[in-house]
């Protein structure tokens, strides 16, 4: 059983020889001369019995015909769907069912060689998620026109890779030059040296993942051509080399004249060469991220699998439905945070979970008091995603807009008083937030009610600074729920009195009320963190 080959670098030194002959190029230049319709095509339709009909006997014959287990391989099954194509050349696509494909490979058969007989390697590609297609480019001056025309007529497949075996690979090469796709993996090939006024071809300086294999009984490419062509390649070509692996075992054609008998049989050398592409695929692949979610919620990206390049950081955000809460992040990734990023470094399943949200209202009565000249201490006792002090006081429907002048925040941690002014320039307002763990004071100009609408809360902690700290009670029970014993002092809003102030130092059986603000005092030069249980 052929096991899966990691490709390795160059190493430079090749013990055995193939050949595509400068002379037969030549001679196939010439003759592309003579007759120009060398390099048309046919379309040709294909059963598991052999070949039934050839629509158009051109000087475009094969000279290689597809063996029975390459037809077997034209047969569309439950995970690839098979197309032949009538377009200038005889084309084959294989498509993975299921997945849309990300990563396409474009493959040019050898010299007079039917594209079918590459079919068993094109379904184990196919059935691997990429997209192949087959297609004849032609014998004659090598270009890149062949697969420039397929390659358009799928716009859909967002990555390349090119290649070919023998005269198709020198095609390929051909094709990279002036359009440099993403790839470039060759069979028993090496790019154009260049002949008979038709120039090198040099692709050392070009970007993108390049693979080369060959055979080394291969006895019409000879592995010296390959070596000499070095420099023609990236310094990173990744090429694999199959010891004893000949030519005509790089398809499923039977044998081919001036080739050399093969140590190994076609099953290994096919093993090899699909592994190697392979891993030359998926190279260009990345990774994919699939995303699920419960009910209750969405996701952004959408559920579904999305493709990211290798090491690429995606950002995946939780939105929950009005009335649902998001929960957390499960699979791949745990998190309780709706906004996670993920490094692509493998594929990726995660599954997003939500929690059905009652909203509860509560209605926070503001008045404007002469014996406190309208402010008021207050907190609010329910969860509001992304609480916004502004959006909550100024909403037309549920705040008090134009119904107060003034609000005041102060901050324990950096020991300085913020403040919110109504119309006044959004560099002034430096309270931003306003969640359930802060009182604040605000100033009435007139009777109003807040109303809040939120969740009920689940347990809270709150971080009590050393000195005085202005707390709300975040759940809706009153109680002195274990208060701190760092906590000295505990301040309350009482409208007749000095700054509209009370203390009580009794702390251990004060009793605190839902959306009320308060100050506490912790003694101690420490933080301490006060946890608040519904």
């Amino acid at each position: 059983m052929i096991g899966r080959n990691k490709v390795r670098g160059w190493k430079g030194s090749l013990k055995t020889s193939s050949k595509i002959s400068v002379c037969f190029f030549a001679f196939l230049f010439v003759i592309s001369l003579m007759v120009p319709a060398l390099s048309g095509g046919h379309v040709i339709s294909y059963s598991s019995e052999g070949l039934v009909d050839d629509v158009d006997s051109s000087l475009n014959d094969y000279d290689h015909e597809p063996m029975p287990e390459a037809l077997d391989a034209m047969e569309s099954c439950d995970n690839v769907t098979v197309t032949e194509v009538g377009d200038s050349y005889d084309s084959i696509t294989f498509e993975p069912v299921g997945v849309d494909p990300v990563v396409g490979y474009a493959f040019g058969s050898g010299g007079y060689v039917d594209p079918a007989c590459y079919a068993p390697a094109a379904r184990a590609f196919a059935e691997e998620g990429f997209f192949v297609v087959l297609f004849y480019p032609g014998v004659g001056m090598p270009t890149g026109g062949p697969f420039e025309d397929v390659i358009d007529d799928y716009p859909e497949i967002e990555i390349w890779s090119v290649g070919g075996h023998s005269n198709g690979g020198v095609y390929a090469c051909e094709y990279f030059d002036d359009h440099e796709p993403a790839g470039l993996n060759i069979w028993a090939s090496y790019p154009n040296p260049g002949f008979i006024g038709i120039g090198r071809t040099d692709l050392s300086d070009k970007d993108g993942e390049f693979m080369s294999i060959y055979g080394t009984n291969d006895g019409v490419t000879e592995v010296s051509d390959i070596e000499n062509s070095e420099d023609q390649l990236p310094e990173d070509t990744e090429f694999v080399e199959i010891v004893g692996g000949n030519h005509a075992q790089f398809g499923w054609y039977g044998d081919q004249s001036g080739d050399n008998e093969a140590d190994i049989t076609r099953e290994e050398q096919q093993g090899i060469v699909i592994n190697a592409t392979l891993d030359h695929l998926e190279s260009l692949w990345g990774y994919h991220l699939t995303i699920n979610a419960d009910e209750g919620g969405t996701t952004d990206p959408e559920v579904g699998t999305h493709h990211y390049g290798e090491d690429e950081e995606v950002t995946v955000t939780a939105s929950p439905d009005e009335g649902w809460a998001f929960c957390h992040w499960s699979g791949d990734v745990s998190s309780t945070d709706e906004e996670i990023t993920i490094l692509m470094d493998q594929d990726m399943n995660i599954t997003a979970h939500f929690v059905e949200d009652e909203i509860t209202t509560t209605e926070i009565e503001l008045y404007l008091n002469d014996d406190s000249d309208g402010w008021n201490f207050i907190s609010f006792n329910l969860d509001i995603p992304d609480a916004d002090l502004e959006e909550i006081l100024e909403d037309e429907e549920h705040g008090i807009s134009g119904s107060f002048d003034r609000v005041l925040y102060y901050d324990p941690e950096q020991n300085i008083w913020h403040s919110y002014v109504p119309d006044r320039p959004d560099h002034f307002n430096d309270v931003g937030s306003w969640d359930s763990n802060m009182g604040i004071w605000i100033r009435m100009t007139e009777d109003d009610t807040l109303t809040i609408e939120g969740s009920e809360p689940e347990s809270q902690d709150i971080t009590l600074y050393p000195g005085w700290n202005m707390v709300g009670l975040p759940i809706e029970t009153a109680g002195n729920h274990g208060l701190p014993t760092e906590v000295t002092s505990v301040g309350y809003f009482e409208a007749s009195q000095e700054y509209n102030l009370a203390y009580d130092h009794d702390v251990g059986s004060f009793e605190f009320q839902p959306c009320q603000g308060y100050w506490v005092y912790n003694s101690h030069d420490h933080q301490v963190i006060w946890i608040i249980s519904p």
